[in-house]
């Protein structure tokens, strides 16, 4: 590890410690601020603003601005500011705010109210339409109609002034309210704020209205000490603590029953109303007292029921739900007739249309790939620069020999600071034609020390004829610059690049470097064609009557030429006398399964070799294993027809075959997704094909998903198949398959519900070539196939 590397493995290790020790861990502190305004947005200068968790607090400035730091966990914060006159008061909304992390949005909004006294008559204000008192009560009416000129009355009723109130134990005060006009219409709902008595039970609390002589329960809401109803007529209010009823119960649980069965709803305490209703929100206007037993109707029975009684609390509401069994299975029924519906529409398309899906093949015109162009180019290519390297004889000769004649001669260049530069000249020969070509490739080094050591070394070694003892350490790396131009006969190319030796050592027994590790990166541009080269690039060599022959090279990396990349481990071996020859002779030995790119489409290969009795040799070949196609598509607008393959995962290991696709399709005005899992194998000892089909999901909009849950085909003299979906409504679908050597047709198939319930079954009819569904509704759908042609 570099020392520049150490020092940001410290300082990250620090910086984590100190982070968890100060700023990190939930004991971190925090700051929060914001603004209170008026209801015209202009800043409330002087609000208090306090923290539940600390007597310390934040006053508003001139703008309402405010702010407070230090806090920690979760605070609550709530305004507070003195008003100038006695009978006035400053409320906020909202009353408080809980905060637990950083903000600088935590705003209020003031409002500057009169408060009145219990017993004033007041006009009511028809743009605040609120009238507060002192104490904390205050009547809302914004949500009815109060004519201009109406005045309220709200005065404190002592408690020996009512007659008596049973079990309720008194919890706040007791109000008479009165209006001028006592025609109004309140059913929109007046909102009644009362305070509760200091100390009070917070439990089983509510306001009650005095109807008559009995205290009814109007449903209350508690919050910061004080209770509200909403309500609609006007006589006296108490706040009171009371009994709490528990709701009814009915004699048959909510589910399926038979149609004309009695349902029975009972209340669970003395003296108690049922009423019941089936919308919540119309509660009480829409709710009727419960007085005999329901009869179960042919489809459905939804209501909510609640209990009542005089001086006691309203029980909470509970829902009741009953269906018929045939009702029951309706909105499956007519979801798996959707479903048939958009396996019709599918069939129902044009032909022409269909015939476009089997055009997914022609992704690769999208392509515009020639792999033959892109294949000599990378190969045939790459010859002179592999002449550079290895240009001493005989090591040249596996490269060129069966195609023209290297002759070498060696020169200086001109000098350039900090670099070590050579180059060589090689004279290519052609015997058709008895011409000579020059290829100069030039090299240079910047590593000068360590280059020099090694060529004296070099030097030395071969004038002691294999005396000299090898170096002791890796020397380091040892970085080779190279360039060449070539323009002639065989074509065009500029190529450049570099080689690093990955700490060099000489080695007494072979005469030449022995290298740990080799990176090559080279750029070739021939006949325009640009070729890249990059990754690990090891020469092996072997003594052959004294002289060392070049005889294996090994690749790990990736080599790419226009829309074709190689990526991957290759290791040469056995190499015979014509290096072009490599391909189908001798040992070509694929350390791992790489992958040729073209575009869009991914092909994997594995070396697999063979031996030849005949010849007695052993011959390599390579083994497709893997197709991966990503963001390839097919588009014929003049049709409507669109197909994206967003991904095909297509693996093949010896017998078995797996592949994995994610295709959107459009036909049209309809839109299908299709992904899924596919694992085919074959049995030879039954000659037959298994394929399993998993994680199928086909959409198309407007109708139900199908996913499928199984299907299981084997493919051999008869064909057979077991097909399971199920849609994203709840509904399965069965289907199996059989197919004889003669050709007989059978298809069979049912819709069930996940609970088991049975809704269609179906039936090809292969004379008609129709599949009847029927359903337990006693209809029927047909869906017939129409033979499609090839356009």
């Amino acid at each position: 590890m570099n020392s520049k590397r150490k020092f940001f493995v410290y300082l990250l290790l620090i910086t984590v410690l100190t982070t968890g020790c100060l700023g990190g861990s939930s004991s971190s502190t925090y700051s929060v601020s914001g603004k209170v305004v008026d209801s015209q947005n202009n800043g409330v200068s002087g609000v208090f603003i306090t923290r539940s968790d600390s007597s310390s607090h934040a006053i508003t400035d001139a703008d309402g601005k405010w702010s407070l730091s230090n806090l920690k966990k979760t605070v609550t914060l709530t305004p507070f500011k003195e008003a100038e006159e006695e009978n006035q008061a400053w409320i906020f909304t909202p009353k408080s705010i809980e905060v637990s992390k950083a903000s600088k949005q935590v705003n209020f909004t003031a409002t500057l109210i009169t408060l009145h006294d219990l017993g004033e008559e007041v006009e009511i204000d028809p743009v605040s339409n609120t009238v507060h008192y002192k104490g904390g009560i205050a009547l809302d009416f914004s949500n009815i109609v109060i004519p201009q000129g109406t005045r309220v009355t709200v005065r404190e009723v002592e408690k020996s002034e009512i007659p008596e109130i049973g079990d309720l134990t008194l919890a706040g005060n007791i109000l008479a309210i009165e209006f001028s006009d006592p025609s109004l219409d309140f059913s929109g709902g007046v909102v009644l704020t009362m305070p509760l008595n200091e100390g009070a039970s917070e439990d089983n609390i509510g306001i009650f209205h005095r109807v008559g002589s009995e205290w009814i329960y109007q449903p209350s809401t508690l919050q910061d000490g004080v209770i509200t109803a909403t309500v609609t007529s006007f006589s006296l209010y108490g706040v009171f603590e009371a009994e709490r009823l528990n709701p009814p119960t009915a004699s048959r649980p909510s589910g399926v029953v038979e149609k004309g069965e009695i349902i029975q709803l009972t209340a669970n305490s003395t003296n108690t109303t049922i009423y019941y209703g089936s919308d919540l929100e119309a509660w009480p206007h829409g709710f009727v007292a419960y007085q005999e037993p329901f009869i179960m109707p042919q489809d459905e029975l939804v209501f909510y029921a609640v209990a009542i009684a005089p001086n006691r609390i309203n029980s909470d509401f509970v829902l009741f739900e009953y269906l018929t069994p045939e009702h029951r299975l309706k909105d499956s029924i007519a979801s798996a007739k959707k479903t048939i519906e958009g396996i019709k529409q599918v069939n129902d398309l044009p032909a022409a249309w269909i015939a476009h899906s089997l055009a997914i093949g022609e992704v690769l015109e999208d392509l515009e790939f020639d792999p033959a162009i892109s294949l000599e180019h990378l190969f045939a290519n790459l010859m002179p620069l592999f002449t550079g390297f290895f240009f001493e004889e005989p090591n040249h000769h596996y490269f060129v020999n069966n195609f023209f004649d290297v002759f070498s001669s060696y020169g200086p260049l001109e000098p350039e600071p900090g670099y070590a530069k050579w180059g060589v000249t090689m004279m290519i020969y052609d015997y058709e034609s008895d011409e000579l070509e020059e290829i100069e490739m030039k090299f240079k080094t910047n590593e000068l020390e360590m280059f020099t050591q090694v060529v004296a070394e070099l030097q030395a070694l071969m004038e002691e004829s294999g005396m000299f003892l090898p170096l002791s350490q890796p020397q380091g790396d040892l970085n080779f610059f190279f360039e060449s131009e070539y323009i002639g006969k065989y074509g065009s190319y500029t190529v450049d690049g570099y080689v690093s030796i990955l700490g060099p050592t000489i080695n007494s027994n072979t005469l030449l470097l022995e290298i740990t590790d080799l990176w090559l990166v080279a750029s070739i541009n021939a006949d325009g064609e640009a070729i890249n080269i990059d990754g690990y690039l090891r020469p092996e060599v072997e003594m052959v009557d004294g002289v060392p022959v070049f005889t294996g090279l090994t690749f790990d990396g990736s080599i790419s030429s226009g829309m074709l990349s190689f990526q991957g481990s290759l290791e040469m071996q056995d190499l015979p006398e014509s290096m072009p020859r490599i391909i189908i002779e001798g040992m070509l030995n694929v350390a791992s399964i790489f992958s040729i790119s073209l575009g869009n489409i991914e092909l994997g290969f594995v070396e697999e070799t063979y031996y030849d009795e005949y010849w007695d040799e052993y011959y390599s070949y390579l083994e497709f294993r893997e197709l991966i196609v990503r963001n390839a598509g097919y588009f014929a607008p003049e049709y409507g027809v669109e197909i994206a393959l967003n991904s095909l995962a297509w693996l093949v290991d010896s017998a078995d075959i797996s592949a994995e696709i994610d295709t959107n399709v459009v036909f049209g005005e309809f839109e299908f997704l299709f992904a899924g899992k596919l694992k085919a194998s074959y049995d030879e000892n039954l000659d037959q094909i298994a394929v399993t089909i998993s994680d199928v999901r086909v959409e198309q909009s407007g109708y139900p998903t199908l996913v499928s849950k199984w299907i299981y085909i084997t493919i051999g003299d008869e064909i057979t198949g077991h097909l399971e979906f199920t849609t994203d409504e709840g509904i399965l679908l069965t289907l199996t398959l059989e197919v004889d050597e003669w050709d007989s047709f059978a298809l069979e198939g049912e819709f069930t519900t996940e609970a088991g319930d049975e809704l269609a079954t179906m039936i090809f009819d292969p004379g008609e070539e129709v599949l009847e569904v029927h359903y337990i509704d006693e209809t029927t759908d047909y869906i017939v196939f129409e033979p499609i042609g090839m356009y």
